[in-house]
């Protein structure tokens, strides 16, 4: 691997990748050194931020601020044909086709030609009774032609002798301004909301404090407070710090070489018992399962 290409520089730019979708923008660099991979990804990454910022303000677009939101498991249960007998409404809603039009086809139509192979390799180790569960990373192709990246767990269930995939989809939740006043800007409980929003995100680690010590915090009653924040992001305060600390936990399984427990003290689960059952029901797998990539 070439030193510019370092598990460090890799992680760089996997931060720009995230500060480009969540922000918009990335740093503007220098054109790339000769033969540098690195600084090759650098620049081209830089490119698309310019880009993106010039198209919002030929738009006349404010900036966009959003955050990764995790969305429902997309389960997928096939016969030894790999035709689809069974889904979730995510696999329908997602490939953009109705619950009728998707029962019965085959499920490697619903990818792109580059991703066949992989999962077809996946589905074949899944079968042998020393592996039992494999990984693929796929390209999901919808009704419109747009492309869509899963990760993927493809098992067998025994009983039956039917094969499950099943893929934790993430999209980006819109965090611009819902509530303005009338000459433009924020209204005073919208960025109560944010504070409030911005607190729970920087103290994860911590027991959510109640409704009425988060309002006393930023100078709201407790029924205020409860009312805005669920206006300005579609859920309870307890609803999103959960949502907030499992994505948490999921990232820090998924791309660090913590143990378990130390994710899940991490992420403010004191009993580890409580963070495998939540984590479980949320993604439809355990924290065990999640592949690791740290």
């Amino acid at each position: 691997m070439p030193k510019s290409l370092s598990p460090e520089k890799i992680r760089l730019l996997y931060s720009l990748l995230y500060e480009l979708a969540t922000v918009g923008t990335v740093p503007v660099l220098p054109p790339a050194a000769v033969n540098d991979p690195y600084d090759e990804l650098m620049a081209q990454l830089s490119l698309v931020g310019v880009r993106l910022a010039s198209l919002r303000k030929h738009l006349r677009l404010p900036p966009q601020q959003y955050a990764y939101h995790p969305v429902a498991p997309f389960v997928a249960v096939l016969d030894h044909g790999h035709v689809l007998r069974s889904f979730t409404p995510a696999v329908a809603e997602r490939v953009g086709l109705s619950p009728e039009q998707l029962r019965g086809q085959r499920f490697t139509e619903l990818l792109d030609a580059a991703s066949r192979d992989a999962f077809s390799v996946a589905a074949q180790q899944a079968a042998l009774p020393s592996e039992a569960l494999q990984s693929a990373d796929l390209l999901l192709v919808t009704a419109s032609g747009h492309r869509v990246p899963l990760y993927c767990w493809v098992a067998p269930e025994l009983v039956a002798g039917l094969l499950v995939v099943v893929a934790v989809e993430y999209t980006l939740l819109d965090l611009s301004p819902q509530r303005t006043s009338r000459n433009g800007r924020k209204s005073a409980g919208v960025r109560k909301a944010e504070r409030t929003y911005a607190h729970i995100l920087m103290h994860l680690d911590q027991p959510l404090p109640p409704a009425r010590q988060l309002g006393l915090l930023v100078g709201m009653s407790e029924s205020g407070l409860r009312r805005v924040f669920r206006e300005r992001y579609g859920k309870s305060l307890y609803a999103c710090y959960q949502e907030l600390r499992l994505q948490k936990a999921w990232e820090l399984i998924r791309y660090t070489d913590d143990a378990l427990s130390e994710v899940a003290r991490r992420c403010g689960f004191e009993d580890y018992l409580n963070f495998y059952k939540v984590f479980k029901k949320r993604f439809g797998v355990p924290p065990s399962m999640v592949g690791r990539k740290g």
